[in-house]
């Protein structure tokens, strides 16, 4: 059993002064006592798990010790009480018949591992830490975030980001970093350091809009600009959600609107278009959007690439990346990457400034890539017109942008 190791392993968890870490054991140890009270007992499970973590989450303003366990088929989850020590949850799951353990923690990694033979022994490896983000809310640090419960209480509680007593929901941490994320990448933009006396923003394919409420609060309420928001989703629930929300917090500027995206019209007035995750070509429509209403900026972070990904052939691609596509994973990742890739290009060939960046962090999702493009009068663009000819004529295929702004 790994129980030798507890000390070794609560000594590398108390190195951070939270007491944050994962920690998991794997390979069952099929020849080992199951302990009578351990937990099997403790999660009610129907069978003897193949996997156990233990991991601190941030729960209503204070650390707390996650206990899961994984079966073949379900995943079972318990917070332990809060007077339950560190060393007592790590004795725990130490006793349970298993051979190896893996600590993850903010100042280092350690490894141990019950090395079966003639002399049974203990192997240990430290290495520099694995995770880089690790949960780190106080009040204090909250405020360097550019909306946090101090200045954006009620938006924030309207969004359920934040209880009753102004905490961070845990299962919405995720969401609160990627919203202070967008706005430092909006931030940047030049439209911003100079703005007119009515920004005019669209957000396509709102859903419940809580980066575009976050913007509209940032600049109206913290920056005290003048904004006039449009949303438009085509799940009628989300938008009757946000006409809700938006009536609750007094946003009399914004207007939610049922419908798909490329029944907008175009206009010469639009200064920020905003497209995050509009699924597959709901992004191309977006940004053929906001190519055809001259908007001063884009961002888009796209979603679901199948148009590209069903196009793409191995006859018609060069030979020397073949090998990508015959595999499902490797296929869909390179047209993930090759449909982002051209859409950059081909708003370059139509005057913008633009990069592919990331927005969310890999840990989250994959999909994880923003378009940010801003409109620049310095863009080669007829040099990206002829990039982008050439593109289609090297992979036979383009994302559906192309069709509708290109021709």
């Amino acid at each position: 059993m790994l129980i030798e190791a507890t000390q070794r392993l609560v000594n590398c968890i108390k190195t951070d002064e939270h007491l944050r870490f994962i920690l998991t054991i794997s390979e069952q140890d099929h020849g080992a006592k199951i302990p009578e009270a351990g937990v099997l007992q403790l999660l009610n499970l129907p069978e003897q798990p193949h996997k156990i973590t233990l991991k601190t989450i941030l729960l209503r303003g204070e650390f707390r010790i996650q206990l899961s366990a994984y079966t073949q088929t379900q995943h079972f989850t318990k917070t332990l009480p809060s007077d339950m020590s560190c060393e007592s949850a790590v004795d725990l799951v130490l006793n349970e018949p298993f051979r190896q353990v893996h600590l993850q923690s903010p100042n280092g990694d350690l490894y141990c591992r019950n090395i079966v033979g003639k002399d049974t022994y203990l192997s240990t490896k430290s290495t520099p830490p694995s995770k880089k983000q690790w949960e780190s809310l106080t009040h204090d640090e909250q405020k360097n975030y550019i909306i946090n419960p101090q200045n954006s209480h009620d938006l924030l509680e309207a969004l359920a980001i934040i209880d009753s007593k102004g905490n961070i929901v845990q299962n919405m941490q995720a969401k609160f970093k990627q919203i202070n994320h967008f706005l430092s990448i909006a931030s940047s933009l030049e439209i911003l350091k100079n703005p007119p006396e009515v920004l005019k923003v669209i957000d396509c394919g709102c859903g419940k809009a809580y980066l575009s409420f976050a913007l509209y609060h940032w600049l109206t309420n913290l920056r005290g600009l003048t904004i006039e928001l449009l949303g438009i989703d085509s799940n009628q629930h989300v938008i009757s959600f946000c006409t809700r929300t938006a009536r609750k917090l007094g946003y009399t500027s914004t207007t939610f609107t049922y419908g798909l995206i490329n029944s907008i019209p175009q206009t010469n007035e639009l200064d920020i278009l905003i497209a995050l995750h509009a699924c597959d070509t709901a992004t191309d429509d977006a940004l053929a959007l906001g190519i055809g209403s001259n908007a001063k900026a884009i961002l888009s972070a796209p979603c679901c690439h199948h148009y590209v990904n069903e196009r793409l052939k191995p006859a018609t691609v060069p030979e020397s990346v073949r090998l990508l596509l015959s595999d499902g994973i490797t296929r869909e990742r390179f047209a993930d990457m090759l449909t982002d890739s051209m859409r950059r290009d081909i708003l370059a060939s139509k005057g913008y400034s633009a990069q592919l960046m990331e927005f969310i962090s890999p840990e989250h999702t994959l999909k994880n890539i923003m378009i940010k493009a801003e409109k620049n009068q310095d863009v080669p663009f007829a040099d990206y017109e002829q990039k982008v000819r050439e593109e289609i004529e090297t992979w036979h295929v383009a994302p559906k942008l192309a069709e509708l702004v290109l021709g």
